[in-house]
């Protein structure tokens, strides 16, 4: 998988806030989805521009940001401590809404119509696999807000 994909596998729930917020339209949350399901090509100027957010933070964290190692790092750490420290729209966020912005990894407990049930530090909930449809019951799978965004090893 590219790097481009990565990265959307992580953003992608995002967009459906910022389509809430009137910074995406419909149709735009479409296109994004047929990317990062399809494999789409996706350009790293639209990712920056439709994420901004995002990349502020991952500019600041390291120069030479477009490397699979970098944008791991970012989502699987320093996201998670930016929510933990309040940073951006963070600090005044419910924590409900902070809870779910974290990435977590979890074990898949079932696998239903196109969802999984999976168990995490914070307890259990149900996320589309939508980007790993191979998950089985008893895999580890990382999650961001309601996706199941990548596998992940049972370390």
């Amino acid at each position: 998988m590219d790097v481009e994909h990565y990265f959307l596998r992580y953003a992608f729930p995002c967009a459906h806030i910022l389509e809430e917020w009137g910074e995406l339209t419909k149709e735009e949350l479409d296109e994004l989805k047929d990317c990062v399901v399809l494999n789409k090509p996706v350009s790293r100027e639209r990712l920056e521009k439709v994420f901004f957010r995002a990349f502020e933070k991952i500019k600041d964290f390291k120069e030479d940001y477009w490397h699979m190692d970098v944008i791991k790092e970012y989502w699987q750490v320093q996201h998670n401590v930016e929510i933990k420290n309040g940073v951006g729209t963070y600090a005044t966020a419910p924590e409900s809404f902070k809870n779910l912005s974290k990435v977590f990894k979890a074990k898949v407990l079932e696998v239903k119509n196109g969802t999984l049930l999976v168990e995490y530090e914070n307890g259990k909930r149900r996320v589309f696999n939508d980007f790993v449809q191979d998950a089985l019951i008893g895999d580890f799978v990382f999650i961001h807000f309601g996706y199941a965004a990548e596998m992940a090893s049972k370390k």
